[in-house]
């Protein structure tokens, strides 16, 4: 997912693509090794405010 959108966003330039794709290989096995994956929400297809409701319901604060 995140991919995707650098792909998308960096389209034009493609020495900044690069540095973004490698870096969230890089903070992708931060967070596996972490394991502080309690709550996993795909936010690429939803409304910020659905999103923020969701988060509310996860944390126990809606």
């Amino acid at each position: 997912m995140p991919e995707s959108r650098l792909r998308f966003r960096h389209r034009d330039d493609p020495e900044r693509l690069t540095w973004h794709l490698d870096r969230v290989s890089e903070l992708s096995k931060v967070l596996e090794a972490a394991e502080i994956d309690d709550l996993v929400l795909d936010s690429s297809d939803i409304p910020a405010v659905e999103l923020a409701v969701a988060v509310r319901r996860a944390a126990g604060w809606a």
